[in-house]
Formats: structure tokens, C-alpha cells, sequence
């Protein structure tokens, strides 16, 4: 294909209004489109004038032809940014994206063509991942009118990125078309990725809180969007319930996304069991010992290990060698929450060799187990875990800080997780 029937294959299928053909045309997924992008200029007028070549503009005034034009020019800016990219220059590609989205939005002002929602799905996704490239590559630190300043890592075109997606999530949420509608939660989901990445959760919660009240106000059921947008819809919503100790929230939206989940689609499957398993372990549930090897969570299988074993040690080392990792994913308080369940192990072996006259085990005892597993923990220390175990129900008994011992209960002295999961959630 040359560059002629490129454009001419890109007129024919906006004549036909067929979204999805355009929008598998210009993804950078497509290797024929990097050859025939060699042929075009980086000038706008002149790649313009090239797009023109099979379309005659007789009434520049007629709003359907203005959609037209705007939607050439948007292809037109998307083609040249997409040839910077191929000769690795992001900075100068990422201000390309970044028009052909303005002159999308006002394609979506105009005439309302609904069956350019793919197209802006595309557009979207291209846009984030530009400006990522465009921010690692120092888009904007040597711009000294910039206002992200000059110095720094400052995520200019990320920021900027999120300003284009909210105008067009601004239009589309302006007309009460149902086909509209159905353009946003793609959208949202870019702007949730971008959100996240920068670390910006309160806007995370207020786009999910503008969007469910939109469905609300105009009766649209959540569930006629495509199940791959509502899967990463899900996910991040899990996230966000995470971060706000609203496990149970989390693990039902998590458990949603990974049961409707492609298995085509394992790494993502494996990002959404990131979360789930530890949100599931407070809960006392236990994944299969095959899910854990087949998605290579060695560090789950540890953890795993030391609920049930009561290993303290290994713990502290999983926390010290993942604590990187735990933090980005925004896992590390709920790990930690797993704390009290591995004493609790500890002490019901402990149990088994420390206990005098049936039910007393002194707290001198227990120091001289854990200095025996090298923990540095005072007999203070010691008072202050039992004592919180008592309190989460997880040990049946009372303290005599005056003897430094604790009296077990008779019967059932260490309840089943079960039994007492909501004080270890809280």
C-alpha cells in the first residue's frame, strides 16, 4: 500500500463510517502503516494537503463537513506524531497527539459521530503512552515557558495528557446520547492509569464517583459496557478500595475482574491476583498451592508458609525484600495486617513447650524463644503483642502485668481466623 491509498482507504472508511477499520488502520500495533508513514512530511499544511488529494471541500460552513475536517486533521496529527515515533523522538511527537485530540473534541462538538468512538479509544490509549515516553525523555524540563517549570522529574505531558482527556469526558458527558456514553468508561479507564501512575487518588475517586453518578442520572446499567473495559474498570476500583481499608469492597470487585478475565490475557490476570490474594488472606482464604506456582508468587507461597507456621523471621524478610514492590501496588498496610495472624501461629507453638500448670505461659518464656530466633524484642514488647492478640480475639485469655504472664482459656484458647477476622481487618 502507498501513501495515496492510504489516504484513500482512510477517506473511504469514514465515508462508511466504520470506526473499528480506522482505528486497526492507525494503531501502532500496524507494521504496513510505518512504511507508508516514511512518505509524509512533519509539516500539518503539507501532510493536510496530502490527506486532500480525494476530497473535495465545496462548503467550508456546513457542520457535517466541518465534523469531516476536524476528523482529517485529527488523523493528519496523529499520522505525524506516529512518524516521530518510529524515528524515537516522543517530545516532538507528544504535541501531535495532543492536537489531534483537540481537534477530535471538536469532530464530537459538531455532528455527534458516535462510530468514531473507537477511533477515540485508539487516540486515548496512544496519547498516555506518548506522553510517558515524551516525560522520560524530558518533555518540558528545557521549556522555559513551561508551567511545569525546568528542573525535575515533573510529568509535563502526562499532566498535560490529563487536561485533553477530561475536556472530551467533559463533551461526551454533555450529550445525552446513549451511543456517547458508551465512549466514557474507556476514557475513564485511561485517565485512572494516568492517575495512579502520578500518584493523584483523590482525582481516582472523585472521576469513579462523576461516573457512577452519571450512569445514575441517566439510567445506564454499568453492565452494557464491554466486559474488557469493565475488567480494567474493576481492577482499579479494587485498587482504590484498597488504599481506603475497604477490603471487603475490594476483594468483590477484584474477584469480578478475575473471573471475567480473558485467559488470553495472563499478565493481566496476575496483576489482578497482585491484589486479590492478599485482600482474600485477611479473610482467612487460602489460594490453591497450583494458582501461586502457575502465576509465580513465590512471595505469596512464603507468606502462606508463615501464617500457617508461625514464621516471624521469614515475614520480616519478605516485607524487607518486597517493601519496594508492596508500596507502588499500594500493598504494603494490607501485608502488614497479616502480622498478628503469624504470632498467633507462633504462640500456638509456643504453646506446646512454655505452658505452666496447664494454662499460664510466662512472658520470660516467650522472650527466650524469640531471642532464640534472633528477634530483637523487649519483654515489654512481648506484653504489648499478646496484649493486641488478646484483643483481636486471636488468643482466648487475660494478661497479670504484675507476674508478666498470661493465663490461656481452657477451651478454644486460639479461635479460628474466621471467628475473628473483622477486628483483624480493622
Amino acid at each position: 500500500m502507498n501513501l495515496q491509498e492510504y489516504v484513500q482507504l482512510l477517506y473511504d472508511l469514514i465515508d462508511e463510517q466504520d470506526g473499528n477499520s480506522i482505528a486497526k488502520l492507525i494503531s501502532f500495533k500496524n507494521k504496513e502503516i510505518k512504511k507508508i508513514l516514511f512518505q509524509i512530511s512533519y509539516d500539518f499544511d503539507d501532510v493536510a494537503d496530502q490527506f486532500n488529494l480525494f476530497w473535495e471541500i465545496d462548503d467550508e460552513n456546513d457542520d457535517e463537513l466541518k465534523t469531516l475536517i476536524n476528523l482529517r486533521n485529527t488523523l493528519v496529527h496523529q499520522n505525524i506524531g506516529h512518524k516521530y515515533l518510529i524515528f524515537n523522538n516522543p517530545i516532538k511527537a507528544y504535541p501531535h497527539f495532543s492536537d489531534a485530540f483537540k481537534f477530535y473534541k471538536r469532530a464530537l462538538e459538531k455532528e455527534s459521530p458516535c462510530w468514531s468512538l473507537p477511533i477515540l479509544s485508539i487516540l486515548s490509549n496512544q496519547l498516555r503512552l506518548v506522553a510517558i515516553s515524551a516525560d522520560r525523555a524530558g518533555y518540558g524540563l528545557n521549556d522555559s515557558n513551561s508551567m511545569y517549570g525546568t528542573s525535575g522529574s515533573n510529568a509535563a505531558a502526562q499532566r498535560d495528557s490529563i487536561s485533553s482527556l477530561r475536556l472530551i469526558l467533559n463533551v461526551l458527558n454533555a450529550r445525552s446520547s446513549s451511543n456517547r456514553i458508551k465512549g466514557l468508561l474507556n476514557l475513564l479507564n485511561t485517565l485512572l492509569r494516568i492517575y495512579f501512575r502520578l500518584g493523584q487518588i483523590e482525582n481516582c475517586i472523585s472521576a469513579i464517583h462523576n461516573f457512577n453518578h452519571t450512569l445514575n442520572a441517566r439510567g445506564i446499567k454499568i453492565d452494557t459496557f464491554p466486559i474488557s473495559q469493565l475488567v480494567t474498570f474493576k481492577y482499579f476500583q479494587g485498587r482504590i478500595s484498597i488504599l481506603q481499608q475497604s477490603y471487603k469492597d475490594a476483594e468483590k470487585s477484584l474477584s469480578w475482574a478475575f473471573q471475567h478475565c480473558s485467559n488470553r490475557y495472563q499478565s493481566n490476570k496476575r496483576l489482578i491476583l497482585e491484589l486479590l490474594i492478599p485482600t482474600r488472606l485477611i479473610f482467612g482464604k487460602i489460594p490453591p498451592q497450583e494458582m501461586l506456582i502457575d502465576y509465580n508468587f513465590k512471595h505469596y507461597q512464603d507468606i502462606i508458609t508463615c501464617i500457617r507456621t508461625g514464621n516471624i523471621n521469614l515475614f520480616n524478610q519478605i516485607l524487607d525484600n518486597y517493601q519496594d514492590q508492596f508500596i507502588d501496588k499500594g500493598l504494603f498496610l494490607i501485608i502488614e495486617k497479616l502480622r498478628p495472624l503469624i504470632y498467633r501461629s507462633l504462640f500456638v507453638e509456643i504453646s506446646k513447650y512454655c505452658i505452666v500448670s496447664g494454662k499460664i505461659i510466662e512472658f520470660k518464656n516467650v522472650k527466650n524463644i524469640f531471642d532464640w530466633m534472633e528477634l530483637d524484642i523487649e519483654l515489654a514488647e512481648v506484653e504489648c503483642i499478646i496484649a493486641n492478640l488478646i484483643y483481636q480475639g486471636l488468643i482466648k485469655g487475660y494478661i497479670s502485668h504484675k507476674k508478666s504472664l498470661i493465663v490461656i482459656g481452657k477451651k478454644d484458647p486460639f479461635p479460628s481466623f474466621s471467628v475473628v477476622q473483622n477486628k483483624i481487618i480493622k
